[in-house]
């Protein structure tokens, strides 16, 4: 399902939100403060793309940490990410 997940904008606004430090780990709460998108939305969004992000061992009062993997597809019109 992640093969498409680089032309979803929700996708974009995640990415941005990790590339903004580098190994950063990252709750979905705080992802969704970063993107301004909607908890819930980045919620789902991790568990329908969970091959995309590694998830620490270590949970800070219960709350999972999420990493992006290095697997992330390209953008098909090249990275934004970088500009």
């Amino acid at each position: 399902m992640s093969a498409h997940v680089a032309e979803e904008p929700i996708a974009q606004k995640i990415r941005r939100a990790f590339t903004e430090e580098q190994n950063a780990w990252r709750t979905a709460g705080g992802i969704a403060r970063a993107t301004g998108l909607p908890f819930e939305e980045v919620e789902s969004f991790i568990k329908e793309h969970s091959d995309l992000f590694t998830v620490s061992e270590i949970a800070p009062a219960g709350t999972p940490l999420y990493r992006i993997r290095t697997n992330w597809p390209p953008h098909p019109l090249g990275s934004p990410y970088g500009r």
